[in-house]
């Protein structure tokens, strides 16, 4: 698993964290466990279910740690643009003006992948809501910078994501159009070098859209607040988008991309299914 590093200009993906590539690889060799496991041999099947639950626990413990020391960063230095090296050691910082970090934004996604994947925590489970909304904000200046969300307007506009009283039937039409397939097609292909980190961005919007959390929109006040109310619709509308930039027009195509980070046979399959009925016709 080779993540960028060093960004070569301010938009670039980089993942920073070398602590989250190793809980990743981690957590991939416990799906390609599960993906390849013989129920029929029960010789090394009780041998093999002890070892992989070892590994998620520790993958789970990892996360809780890196989670911590990434609030403890932000409340200590709310203003900084500081990124945690390795979470035993907070002084090992690394400090660069370019480049954009997914390194927390798949902090929360593995996380979320636990709980729905290999926990089988129900998609709709409003337990789910805190953790996604912490994906959700930390991709969302992500997102705007590479032009896949437009900027929220005021709740109830026109030009607003949602409409008032619009919230319980909304769709990936009912979004803003302030970003056009046209901007979006107009940027270069994926550059092969930068393949997995592109990937592990894709990922990351594919886990959010697993979740289907019903909004409570009289949670949030502000327009940004009643943006990340809509957990669903968020992660759908920035996946579609992705997709028509990185020229990912087929099923088969999002899959071998989503495989390239992490994968869960059946549970991820069907999950593709439901995701690319939904987005396939905007493509």
């Amino acid at each position: 698993m080779e993540a960028t590093t060093i960004p070569s200009g301010p938009k670039d993906l980089v993942i920073r964290n070398l602590e989250l590539i190793d809980i990743f690889e981690l957590l991939h060799s416990v799906t390609n466990c599960l993906g390849t496991f013989d129920y029929s041999n029960l010789e090394n099947m009780s041998t093999e279910r002890v070892q992989v639950s070892d590994s998620i626990y520790l993958a789970e413990w990892r996360l809780f740690q890196l989670e911590e020391s990434y609030r403890n960063l932000k409340a200590s230095r709310p203003t900084s643009s500081i990124v945690l090296e390795h979470h035993s050691d907070v002084k090992r910082e690394i400090r660069c003006p370019s480049g954009l970090d997914l390194s927390e934004s798949l902090m929360f996604a593995g996380h979320l992948f636990m709980h729905l994947a290999l926990r089988g925590q129900p998609p709709a489970a409003p337990r789910n809501r805190g953790i996604t909304g912490a994906l959700m904000s930390s991709l969302f200046e992500t997102l705007l910078s590479l032009n896949i969300l437009p900027n929220p307007e005021p709740y109830g506009s026109p030009r607003s994501y949602h409409s008032t009283g619009s919230l319980g039937n909304s769709s990936v039409e009912s979004w803003s159009t302030t970003t056009t397939n046209t901007s979006i097609l107009s940027s270069s292909p994926a550059k092969p070098e930068d393949d997995f980190t592109k990937n592990a961005l894709l990922w990351a919007l594919f886990v959010g859209a697993c979740v289907r959390v019903p909004p409570v929109p009289n949670e949030f006040h502000s327009s940004h607040q009643v943006l990340l109310g809509d957990h669903r619709q968020f992660f759908i509308h920035a996946l579609k988008n992705y997709c028509l930039m990185r020229y990912i027009t087929d099923k088969e195509t999002l899959t071998a991309k989503l495989k390239d980070v992490m994968w869960l046979n059946s549970w991820c399959e069907n999950q593709v299914n439901l995701i690319w009925a939904e987005i396939s016709d905007h493509l």
